[in-house]
């Protein structure tokens, strides 16, 4: 799931439904900070992250102009 917010803010979320870890690559505009909402930690990545989601889980990130 992703959604434009109102501040130029992107939100992102991703739901695992499955029995199995996932996978997934999150491409990050230029000049954009990752954070994770959940976790409240900022995330050092430029231009790609790749993260894992555990089975019947969710992660949520807000990708935010510098």
């Amino acid at each position: 799931y992703r959604r434009n917010l109102e501040n130029g803010d992107i939100a992102y979320a991703y739901f695992n439904t499955g029995d199995t870890y996932a996978t997934e690559t999150l491409e990050i505009p230029k000049n954009y900070n990752l954070r994770d909402v959940w976790c409240k930690e900022n995330i050092n990545a430029t231009e790609s992250f790749t993260f894992s989601v555990e089975p019947h889980s969710v992660k949520v990130f807000r990708i935010k102009p510098e």
